[in-house]
């Protein structure tokens, strides 16, 4: 450890006590503005990002040992979850004061929400309640890996007293699944308004990318390593192309082109997982021969859409088009559920 490993504790500290949000400086607040309705806007209501919730256990395998090691204990967890859904969840919640405030806490836009002073308006009060299948669907996976982290803490440590194991579950979920709490966060994830423009729906990625890295860290075995990496960088995609081909029912698609979206996305996500690298993903989809060129940081979304909108403005055709971009300005302008709404309609 050095100085810059003291600086940023330092800086840590003080965010704690005074926050990391200022609204009432110029370009923070403009960014502040920009930003703050575009993950309701993308998330909100969208039942395939609910389906794919559960799946984030994978997250944990590298958590708890990784490989074998890693696999045997989520496998516990999951078992405890699918012998008693319902019980396995109270008792995580009667032991786990983190768990009973996940669903104000897991995402950074719906924490930052809870601390303001004042609530500004309708959409702010009504946006938990547009998250909370997701947030019901992520308690899946929070609970399965609390439940595994605190089989391991224990079979590790007999001695460990309910409490401490608790304790480590609760970091187990943390460092696994990540969280919208200031010590959930990356140091990336903390900046100011502005870099959190770059780092709207990150933080899943990111956490899985500190999970990988840990795995690399400690993990001699090249085996349990390729497990850790698979898990954290495959199976979202699988899963993600899975539930979207069983969203829209298309059976015309060839092979062929199946298996080019999904290594075009399987590059995509892994520029993704990075801050800033995830920038480059538009180049990814032209090294596919499939480019949507670059429309700025995933934050900045509203600047896209409002100019997709005066396309199809321009061009004065009340079709598909300018349905879609018109429903995505509004997501994004008022805090609606555009995304699902594009894919319902």
């Amino acid at each position: 450890h050095g100085a810059e490993d003291l600086r940023q504790l330092r800086s840590f500290a003080r965010d704690l006590i005074v926050g990391t949000e200022n609204i009432d400086q110029g370009l923070n607040a403009a960014a502040s503005l920009v930003r703050r309705n575009v993950s309701t806007a993308g998330l909100a209501l969208n039942v395939l990002n609910w389906l794919q919730q559960p799946f984030g256990i994978a997250n944990t395998v590298p958590r708890l040992g990784g490989g074998a090691e890693g696999l045997k204990w989520v496998g516990k967890g999951l078992l405890t979850f699918a012998m008693h859904p319902a019980r396995s969840v109270r008792e995580a919640m009667a032991a786990s004061d983190f768990l009973r405030n996940r669903a104000r806490t897991r995402y950074r836009d719906l924490n930052e929400i809870r601390n303001r002073v004042h609530v500004e308006g309708p959409i702010d009060k009504v946006r938990p309640w547009m998250l909370a299948g997701m947030i019901h669907m992520q308690l899946i996976a929070d609970t399965i890996s609390w439940h595994a982290g605190r089989v391991r803490a224990l079979a590790k440590d007999p001695t460990l007293g309910d409490v401490q194991a608790a304790a480590i579950a609760d970091q187990v979920v943390r460092d696994s699944q990540g969280g919208g709490e200031l010590v959930d966060l990356s140091l990336v994830e903390q900046g100011s308004p502005l870099q959190k423009l770059f780092t709207t729906f990150a933080n899943f990625q990111i956490t899985g990318t500190n999970m990988a890295h840990l795995s690399m860290a400690t993990n001699r075995s090249i085996g349990a390593r390729m497990t850790d990496i698979l898990a954290v960088f495959t199976l979202p995609v699988l899963v993600g192309a899975l539930a979207q081909s069983l969203a829209s029912g298309d059976k015309d698609e060839k092979d062929e082109e199946k298996l080019l979206k999904l290594l075009q996305d399987q590059v995509k996500y892994l520029f993704g997982s990075l801050a800033f690298v995830r920038e480059l993903s538009a180049g990814a989809g032209a090294m596919f021969g499939k480019s949507f060129g670059y429309e700025g940081p995933t934050g900045m979304r509203l600047f896209g859409d409002l100019e997709k909108t005066a396309v199809q403005v321009r061009r004065g055709e009340m079709d598909d088009a300018f349905r879609k971009a018109a429903v995505n300005l509004s997501g994004d302008l008022f805090g609606l559920p555009s995304a699902q709404a594009n894919r319902t309609i």
